[in-house]
């Protein structure tokens, strides 16, 4: 047997003696049966220790005496006092008296027996139950008006219904009325047990109404932009919570879901038959018709038709004219950003002459529009 199976054979040895003196026959012989394997299968020391762990195993616990020290049970036959016949101890009384604590000798079960029951008593002492302890209540401490305006904020339809300004309201208007909620709404200061969420509500407001593009794009949708895709609107009283989803935001997402998915079954059911109108004049859609609110033109096959289809006032005119009026918008848009951007190339280049004489036809058509809906575009036209 070679230098380190004998290393690793003394461990394994040096293990099973532990584990019998503390009384774990089962882990003994586990790490006794590894030595012998180790030492090549022949080893008089393993296997003297194999036997000991066996006649433990075998051996019956005994029962523990009464009274102090380790004392004789009244009646019985005392010992022999001479010292030639005094008995070796066997290796199950070797392994419990490990545990013995002057009163006879104890097992490894009663100690942990004894350990849970005096767990259990000091549980007990220290309360009754020794389960998880719930959490308290929250108290609401606010005053009447701290909630009275937590609760106006947070039953707000709109962000500027939140903020309490009009639509044509400037970002001066903005911050300030920011700054003033914000110091009555800030959890610090108002004790209100909604006063979190309608700070939470007060900032996303403010972070749209600050913003040129989110501001233009909620003014027209009423939706707010979240990074590239729009989403609806949140309500803080439709956001739901980490406890659990709101039944309102549900009711609200589904309200919204619904309705588009019927608009694409229609569309799909439709779709061998052509558009009604059409944002660019041909053969097809030769009559020009003019949206109601901006005057933005686009083009129909037969006007006749299309005003019995899409009558003045009724939902499906108003839908149909905001999808136009939304596409033409973003379009001269884009169109705004080209013009400046040839513009910008033409004043970098030293022909600033040119870029000053250069004119912006979209972005103008794009500022008149603006104007008509109240939003403030950023746009600067002029050099």
């Amino acid at each position: 047997m070679d230098s380190a199976n004998q290393d690793e054979a003394r461990k394994c040895g040096s293990i099973a003696k532990d584990a019998l003196l503390n009384g774990d026959a089962a882990k003994a012989e586990k790490w006794a049966s590894k030595a012998l394997r180790l030492a090549g299968g022949s080893s008089v020391e393993y296997e003297s220790l194999l036997v000991k762990i066996q006649q433990m195993s075998s051996a019956p616990s005994p029962s523990p005496a009464r009274g102090g020290g380790g004392g004789s049970t009244p009646g019985a036959t005392p010992p022999p006092s001479s010292a030639h016949h005094r008995p070796s101890p066997s290796p199950s009384a070797s392994g419990a008296a490990a545990y013995g604590n002057g009163s006879g000798g104890a097992t490894p079960e009663g100690a942990r027996q004894r350990a849970t029951a005096s767990s259990a008593k000091s549980a007990a002492a220290n309360g009754g139950s020794a389960g998880p302890k719930l959490p308290a209540r929250e108290v609401d401490r606010g005053t009447p008006e701290q909630r009275q305006l937590a609760q106006h904020i947070l039953k707000a339809k709109d962000y500027y219904a939140v903020m309490d300004l009009q639509r044509g309201a400037t970002d001066d208007d903005v911050k300030k009325a920011y700054r003033k909620l914000a110091l009555k709404l800030h959890p610090d200061k108002n004790q209100a047990a909604q006063a979190g969420e309608a700070f939470k509500a007060l900032s996303k407001a403010f972070s749209c109404l600050t913003d040129p593009d989110k501001r233009a794009y909620y003014d027209r949708t009423g939706w707010r932009i979240r990074g590239k895709i729009p989403q609806p609107p949140e309500v803080s009283g439709c956001v739901a919570s980490n406890r659990g989803v709101n039944l309102q935001r549900l009711i609200v997402d589904a309200g919204i879901i619904i309705p588009i998915l019927l608009l694409f079954m229609f569309m799909f059911l439709s779709s061998s038959q052509t558009p009604d109108f059409a944002t660019t004049r041909d053969s097809t859609y030769p009559r020009e018709v003019l949206t109601k609110r901006l005057g933005v033109p686009f083009y129909v096959k037969s006007q006749h038709d299309f005003e019995k289809a899409y009558a003045l006032g009724s939902q499906n005119r108003v839908r149909a004219e905001g999808q136009i009026e939304s596409e033409y918008y973003d379009r001269l848009r884009t169109r705004c950003q080209q013009e400046k951007i040839m513009r910008d190339r033409a004043w970098t280049w030293g022909n600033r002459e040119a870029a000053k004489a250069m004119k912006l036809a979209a972005c103008e058509e794009f500022q008149s529009i603006s104007d008509k809906l109240g939003v403030r575009n950023g746009y600067n036209l002029m050099y």
